[in-house]
C-alpha cells in the first residue's frame, strides 16, 4: 500500500468517525473542549473479571462538571493498580508509593482541573476594559 492509499484509508476512517458523532459531540470537538483519541487493542490480561471500560470512564470524566463527581466516577475502578494503569494511559505521572487517593487527585486535577482552568482563562477580558466604550472613545 503506497502513501496515497494509506492517506485515503485514514481519511475514510476519520470521516466515518466524525459522522458517528452526535451534534453535541461535534460542537465540543470544534470548540476544543474534547479531543479524539486512538484506543489500541486491549491485552488479554486486561479483560479479566474486574476489568472496567477505560474509554467509558474517560468519556464520563470529560462530561463531568466538578471534582466531586469525577471522584465518584473513578470509584468504578476497584484496585489501586488498575487506577494507576488508567492514570498512565492518560499520561498522568504515578509513582509506586502513591496512594489510591493521590492517584485519584492527580487524575481529577489533570482532567477536571485542567478544563476548569482553561475555561476560566478563556473567559478573562485581557484588554482590561469593561466592554463598554469609555468617555474618550464615545466622544463625550
Amino acid at each position: 500500500m503506497n502513501d496515497i492509499d494509506r492517506a485515503m484509508k485514514l481519511m475514510r476512517i476519520f470521516v466515518a468517525t466524525i459522522e458517528g458523532l452526535d451534534q453535541e459531540q461535534v460542537e465540543l470537538l470544534i470548540s476544543g473542549k474534547v479531543k479524539l483519541t486512538v484506543v489500541g487493542p486491549r491485552k488479554s490480561k486486561e479483560l479479566g473479571a474486574g476489568a472496567v471500560d477505560e474509554v467509558d470512564i474517560l468519556n464520563k470524566l470529560n462530561h463531568c462538571e466538578d471534582r466531586v463527581g469525577a471522584r465518584e466516577i473513578l470509584g468504578a475502578i476497584k484496585t489501586r493498580d488498575a487506577l494507576a494503569a488508567f492514570a498512565r494511559t492518560l499520561k498522568v505521572h504515578v509513582v509506586k508509593h502513591d496512594r489510591r487517593e493521590d492517584i485519584e487527585s492527580k487524575i481529577v486535577e489533570f482532567v477536571i482541573g485542567g478544563r476548569l482552568r482553561t475555561e476560566a482563562i478563556s473567559s478573562l477580558n485581557l484588554k482590561g476594559t469593561s466592554g463598554r466604550p469609555s468617555d474618550e472613545e464615545s466622544g463625550a
